[in-house]
């Protein structure tokens, strides 16, 4: 069993749905993201993307489906669970403590990974998740900001210390919710050169209004629609596809 997980993708959803009431806000849905790949999920507003990530993440149940991963059924584990079994992710909107600064929200994330992740306490000598909090902050280039409480640093860095906090437990697997949300376009540019850095067997799901970047990042590309899924391929297949073009045309003007 262990030799076939070793072997399974890092991630597989086999008709995944949700329910809100009688609206699917997600329905049929099925995905399988190899190791290592970068995925962006695409669509216009109210596809299901975010309530796909919230499924994934174990913030929601599903309705129906299930969700493997790298080969174990984690459909309901809670989200605290997957987390200790590799996932990690971000937010649409940034989960900061406004008051905490940028080393103190590194620290706890490094820390809640941990296997002693309770005893936030112990004695300051013995505490290599502060080395590990400022490692993080040199990589996400917030080593400058370290003391800077959350509320004082700009949108983009916000952004930056997000991605740092999700990066910090060591994921396998990293979900990215809209992370070039309100960025500028310079920081856009340093959002991808973090992105480009990763290490390259993590997986990597993107949900991303940003199509540029979403398909510079991407190495595979799933549109989704309605809560279903329309078509997955190579950021080229997405660009040349005539179905897409539809799309995104008919909810401009229709």
């Amino acid at each position: 069993m262990i030799a076939g997980r070793d072997r399974a993708p890092a991630l597989e959803v086999l008709g995944l749905g949700r329910l809100f009431g009688g609206f699917h806000a997600l329905r049929g849905v099925s995905l399988r993201v190899e190791r290592g790949e970068r995925r962006a999920i695409l669509g216009p507003n109210g596809a299901g993307k975010t309530t796909l990530f919230n499924l994934l993440s174990g913030e929601l149940e599903p309705t129906e489906g299930a969700i493997l991963l790298f080969g174990e059924d984690v459909t309901r584990l809670s989200p605290h669970e997957r987390a200790r079994r590799g996932l990690g992710r971000t937010y649409q909107t940034a989960h900061l403590f406004a008051e905490l600064t940028v080393r103190e929200h590194l620290f706890l994330a490094a820390r809640g990974s941990g296997q002693r992740r309770t005893s936030l306490f112990a004695a300051l000598a013995e505490r290599p998740d502060w080395a590990r909090a400022d490692a993080m902050a040199e990589r996400v280039g917030l080593s400058a900001e370290r003391g800077t409480p959350a509320a004082a640093l700009s949108h983009g860095q916000q952004r930056q210390l997000e991605i740092g906090m999700a990066l910090a437990g060591g994921p396998r697997q990293l979900l990215l919710d809209e992370p070039a949300a309100g960025l500028s376009p310079g920081e856009r540019g340093r959002l991808l050169d973090l992105l480009s850095e990763l290490e390259p067997d993590m997986t990597v799901l993107l949900i991303e209004h940003d199509m540029d970047i979403a398909l510079e990042f991407a190495s595979v590309v799933t549109i989704l629609h309605q809560g279903q899924t329309v078509v997955t391929g190579s950021p080229e297949e997405i660009q040349a596809s005539e179905e897409v073009h539809a799309l995104y045309l008919g909810v401009v003007h229709g």
